[in-house]
Formats: C-alpha cells, sequence, structure tokens
C-alpha cells in the first residue's frame, strides 16, 4: 500500500478541507484555495492600518481562521486508532496541532498519547518520533503538561506505558526540577481535597496516579537513550481505550 500525505487547505468561506493524495502527486491549490489564501493576505495587511479598532477587527477575523483550522485538525486527529500509518491524515494532524502550538487540543492529545505512528525510526534529534501525540505535546509545552497533570489528578487508570510517556511530557516541558516540583504540587492537592465531598467519588485513584507518576519520574534517567519510550506491544486491531475527562 503506497504512503499518503495529508493536505490541509482552505476553500472559500473559511471552511477547511482535509485530503489525501499519493506521496508521488503534486498538489496545486485551485481557484477557490487561491481566492481565499488572498483574502488571507490581504486581511493580514490591514494589521498595518493606523485605526487602533481597524486593527482589533483584523485580529479577531486572524483569531477566527485559526480556530477553524485547529478544529478541523482535531476532527481528523481524533479519530486516530492505537496504531496510524507515517504520513497519514492522523499523525499529520497531530503533527499541526504541536507545531500551531494549539493548546485547545491538549486533552485530545493526552487521551491520544499512546497512539503509534508506524514507520517512524526515532533518532537522536527526535526521541518520541514514534509517537505523534507526544510530539505534538512536547512541541506545545507548558499548557501540556498541565493537561497531563490534570488528567492524573482525575478518577483515571492509567497503563504503566501511559504514565511514562506522560513522564517525558512532563519532562520535555518542564525539565526535571521543575517537573518534579509540579507532580508533587499536584499529589498535595489532591490529598488536600479527599474530604471534599465534590471529589468523593474518585476515591483514592487520583493520589495512586500522582504516587505512582511522582516516584516513576524520580527513576527515570530521561537523558539516557536506552530509558526513552518504545511502542507497546498489542494486537493490530485494538483501539486506545483511554479516557479524558
Amino acid at each position: 500500500m503506497k504512503r499518503r500525505m495529508v493536505l490541509c487547505v482552505f476553500a472559500a468561506g473559511g471552511v477547511l478541507a482535509v485530503a489525501t493524495l499519493p506521496e508521488a502527486q503534486v498538489w496545486k491549490p485551485g481557484d477557490a484555495e487561491q481566492t481565499y489564501l488572498r483574502e488571507i493576505t490581504a486581511t493580514a495587511r490591514q494589521l498595518r492600518a493606523p485605526d487602533p479598532a481597524a486593527r482589533a477587527r483584523v485580529e479577531y477575523e486572524l483569531s477566527n481562521m485559526r480556530s477553524t483550522v485547529i478544529v478541523e485538525l482535531m476532527k481528523v486527529a481524533a479519530s486516530a486508532d492505537a496504531d496510524v500509518r507515517l504520513g497519514s491524515p492522523e499523525s499529520y494532524a497531530m503533527q499541526l496541532l504541536g507545531k500551531w502550538r494549539a493548546r485547545e487540543a491538549c486533552s485530545l492529545l493526552v487521551k491520544h498519547i499512546e497512539c503509534t505512528s508506524l514507520g517512524s525510526p526515532r533518532s537522536l534529534g527526535r526521541p518520541f518520533r514514534e509517537f505523534p501525540a507526544v510530539e505534538a505535546l512536547v512541541e506545545i509545552g507548558s499548557p501540556a503538561a498541565e493537561a497531563v497533570t490534570h488528567w492524573l489528578s482525575a478518577d483515571t487508570r492509567p497503563t504503566e506505558q501511559r504514565l511514562r510517556l506522560s513522564a517525558f511530557v512532563i519532562w520535555a516541558t518542564d525539565g526535571q526540577q521543575v517537573g518534579l516540583a509540579r507532580l508533587q504540587a499536584a499529589l498535595e492537592e489532591v490529598k488536600k481535597r479527599k474530604d471534599d465531598k465534590r471529589y468523593r467519588s474518585m476515591g483514592d485513584q487520583p493520589e495512586e496516579n500522582l504516587t505512582r507518576m511522582v516516584e516513576l519520574f524520580r527513576s527515570i534517567d530521561f537523558k539516557d537513550p536506552r530509558q526513552w519510550p518504545r511502542p507497546a506491544p498489542r494486537a493490530a486491531s485494538e483501539k486506545n481505550p483511554a479516557t479524558v475527562p
């Protein structure tokens, strides 16, 4: 089966269209795409307007354009199974969400953190290349570390692989000391709220998650390539069962 690449283009009216083409095929924008790209360029140039109100209006329009793109990319990424092909629409959508620092996609990416990109060899420059959601979260930065910590503080039962990948996201965004401090602070917070009736239904699971995570975080030598996360063996038909509140 030939690899395919995903193309994300604006259609007239601001709707993002996502299509896949054979890798060797060169995509050329049609009249509708060229027209909309010209509209984007013209809109961006209005940022030079001397009137503050005009500039504010342009900023609002550009923000809406970005929001449209992010929402459509999230729809594509949400359809990812436990494994995706290198260059598939799902893996490419995750890659773009990371490059564009789409913090609104953090919860979705955390949900798919174990998703493995088949045919993606790791390298010293890209230690998480086999995990497109992890790469995207690392590119997003601090909001991603917050999303991972929030997920651990909820009533979830993570696998060891999910915990390990989460640890690497926090380390890659926060560093060793700040990352450990973040986790310890979250652990203290869940201990304090145990008597709060709003969280009573969660039981001891959040505390157990964060305790395991703190221990794991302390035990990993993050700079040792031999300890980098590797895809977990599983059936090809297995879906990602994780849930994110």
